[in-house]
């Protein structure tokens, strides 16, 4: 049994954990950026205005920030030994003890420190240390003694938290890894892949980051968490570098390879979003509609109606500015008759839905249709304007059935009662051209 302090301690820890549905980049060491481990040594303390930096600094302050932690190194013994300006130096000194705690390297850091004879530095750094060591170890023996396997899966992936906050990034990966391969039906898993995927292209090799997603997914195809996590990251990062013709090949790939499997929905889920991006909705829509309605474990991802929903909106109301109303029609049949969803309530208006299918029928002559579809509009309730509208549609379609008497009545009907809305007017202009 996990002692319940312990317990307690690692819960109170999952709230620091960002959720995967917020993916956080990892955080580059930068003066721009201070961290918990990142201290100015200055008696003035950080500026809050943008002041003069002397140019030496200034290198060094680049240096650091792009990650060029050995010729920050470089640099920033030169300026120590050129100037004996106490500001100065104690600013070369903090970016050249902290180049090495960047890499996670405790002792060149402490090493350095006491080379420079920074007293403070060095009670910091053994801080830090000491700090690190005992929350690893601390979740360590959760990870050893823990019966719930969610349980022991948090705590591993706080370790490889804790890897990764001290810049040890190789034991973060490894540790990761561990909550992939150990945990697989567990979310903590999906978030293990995207790590590791974030780390490798942090370190700039966004190649290997594939390489990592594709892997994982290859490994555990029927993981949920796994397969979302990797499509995830295979999507992201591929058309992060502009290769959509090559993610989308490799999806497609994935959901043949493994069809039927949970891994073959999120690799169309993703294939359909990666065609969102590129602002191509219909391509999206129509993926998502298979993913859907053929793939087994389709419906299980969160999310996918709303997508469907808005996608299919979005590309019938461009199919109608665009004069495709045949087009139109077939996205909007669809939505109409779409299971609910939260994007599909709260932006759909059923009447006006009814009513653009409606006008779909009429640039296509489809009078009968149209007539039938406004008639149902009237049943929907909706606002003035969609009343007037439907009146509009109707008159329109009784003129194209020969109706002519008809057809004056539902325009005057709306000149009459709803004058102020853009169809009475329509309807005004249509008796009286």
């Amino acid at each position: 049994m996990v002692d319940a302090f312990l317990v307690a301690g690692l819960l109170v820890a999952l709230t620091l954990v960002p959720a995967t549905s917020s993916r956080a980049q990892i955080w580059q060491p930068s003066p721009d950026q201070p961290q918990h481990w990142y201290w100015f040594r200055t008696d003035r303390g950080v500026p809050t205005q943008v002041e003069y930096m002397d140019p030496r600094l200034q290198e060094v302050s680049d240096a650091f920030g792009r990650g060029d932690f050995e010729g920050t190194r470089r640099l920033a013994e030169a300026l120590l030994e050129s100037t004996e300006d106490a500001n100065l130096c104690a600013e070369a000194s903090a970016y050249l003890i902290q180049s090495h705690l960047a890499e996670g390297d405790f002792g060149s850091a402490r090493a350095a420190a006491q080379r420079l004879n920074d007293q403070e530095s060095l009670t910091r750094i053994n801080r830090i240390e000491a700090d690190y060591k005992a929350e690893v170890g601390w979740l360590q023996r959760i990870v050893a003694s823990a019966k719930d396997p969610a349980e022991a899966a948090l705590a591993q992936f706080l370790t490889a938290r804790a890897h990764e906050r001290a810049y040890r990034f190789d034991l973060a990966e490894e540790s990761y890894w561990k909550v992939v391969e150990r945990y697989p039906s567990h979310s903590w898993a999906g978030d293990g892949v995207w790590r590791i995927a974030q780390l490798r292209r942090a370190r700039g090799n966004a190649q290997a980051a594939l390489r990592g997603c594709l892997s994982a997914a290859e490994r555990f195809p029927t993981s949920f968490f796994i397969a979302a996590g990797a499509t995830e990251g295979i999507a992201t990062l591929s058309v992060g570098q502009g290769k959509v013709e090559e993610v989308s090949a490799s999806l497609l790939a994935l959901s043949v390879r493994f069809r039927g499997t949970v891994l073959s929905a999120w690799a169309r889920f993703y294939l359909g979003d990666i065609h969102w991006r590129s602002d191509e909705p219909d391509e999206a829509a129509d993926v998502w509609q298979d993913v859907w309605e053929a793939e087994p474990y389709g419906a299980e991802i969160p999310g996918v109606l709303d997508r469907l929903a808005e996608a299919r909106y979005k590309a019938g109301s461009r199919a109608r500015e665009l004069g495709q109303p045949e087009l139109a029609l077939v996205h909007l049949a669809f939505l109409s008759q779409m299971p609910g969803s939260e994007w599909h309530r709260q932006q759909v208006v059923p009447a006006s839905l009814v009513l653009d299918m409606a006008e779909c029928h009429l640039a296509l002559e489809h009078w009968q249709d149209a007539l039938g579809l406004a008639s149902r509009s009237h049943d929907l309730r909706g606002q003035a304007g969609d009343i007037a509208r439907a009146l509009y549609v109707e008159g329109c379609a009784r003129w194209g059935l020969g109706d002519y008497d008809g057809a004056a009545r539902a325009w005057q009907t709306a000149v009459s009662e709803y004058p102020a809305t853009e169809y009475g007017s329509k309807c005004e202009e249509k008796m009286h051209p």
